[in-house]
């Protein structure tokens, strides 16, 4: 096997490693599930203030698309918002991928940046999806890919360092503690 073919096949293994990744503007904000409205991340997901990237696709582009061009946002995108303290304060970002994609903190960094990363990974305490639907935390790269964390289901938690009544007992331990998820 020639060594770029290995090492091709290689990085198809590494999450976001072939991704690309588009901030959206100011103004964009998800559909979201009445099932969110009158609650705290509704608010948030609509702020302005609140950052906004989304997966553009999994596979490696020739050229390097015109920082000018118009973005669409493509149907069917899951959109997480993670916010670092509970009750969904500042700073939060709502990170949007295609369902069944397992997606981290490091999909989402620019080129040569681990800003995102540094900033929210392990480090995450109020989590919501625009859907109203349940996405799958882990805290590992690869969303359980070595079988050693079954994650936590869940789709919003206004604060994961306690138990809400009915809620998953397990949900403190991903408070601080997410890496990556797949809805």
């Amino acid at each position: 096997m020639k060594f770029l073919t290995l090492a091709a096949s290689l990085a198809a293994l590494a999450p976001g490693v072939l991704a690309t990744r588009t901030q959206m503007s100011n103004e964009f904000v998800p559909r979201l599930s009445p099932s969110i409205e009158n609650t705290p991340a509704y608010d948030r997901f609509v702020d302005p203030t609140v950052k906004t990237m989304v997966l553009d696709g999994l596979e490696k582009r020739q050229e390097e698309p015109s920082p000018d061009r118009n973005t669409t946002l493509q149907d069917g995108l899951i959109f997480v918002l993670q916010c670092k303290n509970p009750g969904f304060r500042d700073p939060c970002i709502s990170l949007g991928a295609p369902p069944g994609v397992c997606a981290s903190y490091f999909s989402f960094n620019g080129p040569n940046s681990t800003a995102l990363s540094d900033l929210y990974n392990n480090n995450v305490s109020s989590i919501s999806t625009n859907t109203g639907g349940n996405c799958q935390f882990y805290k590992y790269l690869n969303c359980n890919e070595k079988g050693d964390d079954r994650g936590l289901t869940v789709d919003y938690n206004y604060d994961l360092s306690w138990v809400f009544p009915g809620g998953d007992p397990r949900a403190p331990e991903y408070d601080d503690q997410i890496t990556s998820w797949r809805c």
